[in-house]
């Protein structure tokens, strides 16, 4: 019988976990006082807050520029199709009315 699953290392390592957050002191994290911290040690952490700001806002523009492409190009093939189905029905009734026309004779 096989063992439990495991994780391999190279996972938690790189790109993989680069949108997790540790904090490094717990207690700060957990009461949201971080006046006990040093000026630097503040410093640090505002500039890569900042950074992931600036990343998830420009995620977040390319993404909407994204979307609104794909919905463009859905309502461009929509109305390709409304199109398509207009265009049968009138040639159905064009030709149907010749036929009418030829029977009336």
């Amino acid at each position: 019988m096989p063992g439990p699953p495991t994780l391999d290392y190279r996972l938690f390592i790189g790109m993989c976990v680069l949108d997790i957050v540790v904090p490094r002191n717990k207690s700060h994290a957990a009461s949201g006082d971080f006046s006990s911290m040093s000026k630097s040690t503040k410093e640090d952490v505002l500039h890569e807050l900042m950074e992931v700001s600036k990343t998830l806002q420009a995620t977040i523009t390319s993404s909407t520029i994204r979307k609104n492409k794909v919905d463009d190009f859905i309502m461009l093939l929509t109305h390709e199709e409304c199109d398509e189905k207009e265009d049968e029905s009138e040639k159905e009734e064009s030709g149907s009315e010749e036929v009418e026309d030829n029977s009336e004779e």
